[in-house]
């Protein structure tokens, strides 16, 4: 495709290992490759130099390789997208899913706090976040989490499941710390 540059930030390296796993048509995959390594944008510059359908595209085609189980190529697309809107739920959701399905539970696990500071009032960032501390044997921060987890799920039918799911998962990490939880 093109020659990597000499010199390139993480950023840079993250999006070009996007661009080289990633089905974008080759018109908008060699403007990004201009845009950032001939004219050396930020990310900001650069997707608000895109057509919009590009950020689409971005995020259909993430989605598409995490629900294949294709974590790996997921990742750096669902990052460009969080580097470019830190704020958007879904980018960042994204983001810290396949870092935690990867194996990569202490990045995930801030991934999942910069979701839930995106989603207040959503309680799956939490839950999953409490997933990647009980993989990192950290029993309490996890029942903690789950704590508010099972709060924000209220009566609402839309996470009743996954409160149910919360529920067993705390009494079984309550099960694992000596004392009183």
């Amino acid at each position: 495709m093109f020659l990597k540059p000499i010199h390139t930030t993480s950023d840079q390296q993250a999006l070009l290992a996007a661009l080289a796993e990633t089905p974008f048509p080759k018109e908008i995959t060699e403007q990004i490759y201009e845009l950032i390594f001939i004219k050396n944008f930020s990310f900001h510059q650069l997707f608000s130099e895109l057509p919009p359908e590009a950020l689409e595209k971005a995020y259909a085609i993430a989605k598409i390789y995490y629900e294949s189980g294709n974590y790996k190529a997921a990742f750096p697309l669902f990052y460009a997208l969080v580097l470019y809107d830190h704020h958007n739920y879904n980018y960042v959701l994204g983001s810290a899913a396949s870092l935690h399905l990867m194996g990569n539970y202490i990045t995930a696990a801030q991934g999942y706090a910069l979701a839930y500071a995106a989603s207040p009032s959503n309680p799956t960032p939490l839950f999953y976040g409490a997933e990647c501390m009980e993989k990192l044997k950290k029993y309490e921060a996890a029942i903690f989490l789950l704590d508010i987890a099972i709060t924000l799920s209220g009566e609402s039918l839309e996470y009743h499941t996954l409160k149910e799911r919360a529920l067993l998962n705390q009494t079984s990490l309550k099960k694992l710390i000596p004392g009183d939880l």
